[in-house]
């Protein structure tokens, strides 16, 4: 499959639709997606790239994995918020 533009795939695509965006990290994937009309990006969920590792650790590092997990998908909304806005000029 060819590699094109993000302007080059707009005009591949229907004129409404969802998009999806990712957020491809070396252990989580962050994923977001826009509404029908392509104006607004929302993050969606993180997804572990890999086996989950059960640790002994304490409290703190549940609630920073779950942070690790918050930031992937934001970033997925930025990066399909950019593409969203260059396609709405």
């Amino acid at each position: 499959m060819p590699v094109v533009s993000l302007t080059e795939a707009a005009a591949l695509l229907p004129a409404r639709g969802a998009l999806l965006g990712l957020d491809l990290g070396t252990k989580t994937i962050g994923v977001a997606v826009s509404d029908p009309d392509r104006r607004l990006a929302a993050p969606v969920e993180t997804i572990e790239r890999k086996r989950f590792r059960d640790d002994a650790l304490i409290e703190a590092d549940v609630s920073r994995d779950k942070r690790k997990a918050v930031i992937d998908q934001h970033a997925a909304a930025y990066i399909l918020q950019g593409a969203l806005d260059r396609l709405a000029r």
